[in-house]
């Protein structure tokens, strides 16, 4: 099927919504790509996503991934620009009913999909990293990364050599991470009633954590009776 763009302009600039920090919004067509424009007002950097309605905001699609310019992590305040790929990303847009939203950092929300996978932890007081300005934290895998166990090594290689959304910076958890993975389970995706590995390890034995109970204990590396999910940092 040829790809083909079809986007009413206008009618874009006047329904474009955006967070609170973002303000000014311009769009328009170069192309297959659209170029957005905003003035983002931030005491520090902060995040920024871009999301897109085809139905008049009653759902959203994103992070968009084919984006480049300003938008991801540690955004200044300024006036910014993002660009969308349209075409690398959807086989068409067209309708009078789209809508975009920029999304600034301080939006985010755990279980909220953002840059790649699903929002696992957000970083609070007290915890290494925290920024009140600069939201932190984890983001996990929207699902395993296979439907089989591994051994430790396996699952590390996965986790290391994983391409996913447009991001290569995934790992396998530590024993902390996987913790805050299990907390906050139900938000993020289904996991298996079962053990998960972590990254963390001792001597020929690695952490694995219970996702049905909560229990962590240590499992021999050499084992192929443990699940994972892959996380990255944001």
């Amino acid at each position: 099927m040829k790809k083909n763009i079809l986007i009413y302009l206008l009618l874009l600039q006047s329904l474009f919504i955006t967070a609170q920090q973002v303000s000014d919004t311009e769009t328009r067509q170069i192309g297959s790509t659209i170029e957005i424009s905003y003035t983002l007002e931030t005491k520090a950097p902060c995040a920024i996503s871009l999301y897109v309605s085809k139905d008049g905001a009653a759902t959203w699609e994103g992070p968009l991934t084919k984006v480049s310019g300003d938008v991801g992590a540690k955004i200044a305040s300024g006036r910014n620009v993002i660009v969308w790929d349209v075409l690398a990303e959807v086989e068409q847009l067209s309708g009078d009913k789209i809508q975009f939203q920029v999304r600034a950092g301080n939006d985010l929300k755990i279980g909220e999909v953002f840059q790649g996978g699903i929002i696992a932890y957000i970083l609070k007081s007290g915890d290494k990293g925290y920024d009140p300005d600069v939201p932190h934290g984890l983001i996990a895998a929207p699902s395993d990364q296979t439907s089989t166990r591994s051994n430790w090594r396996t699952a590390n290689k996965i986790c290391d050599d994983l391409e996913l959304n447009g991001y290569r910076d995934w790992y396998l958890p530590s024993k902390e991470e996987l913790n805050k993975l299990y907390l906050n389970r139900t938000v993020i995706s289904k996991f298996s009633n079962s053990w998960y590995w972590s990254s963390t390890k001792n001597s020929i034995f690695a952490w694995v954590q219970n996702f049905n109970s909560g229990t962590q204990y240590y499992y021999s590396q050499n084992k192929t009776k443990q699940y994972f999910r892959a996380v990255r940092a944001f």
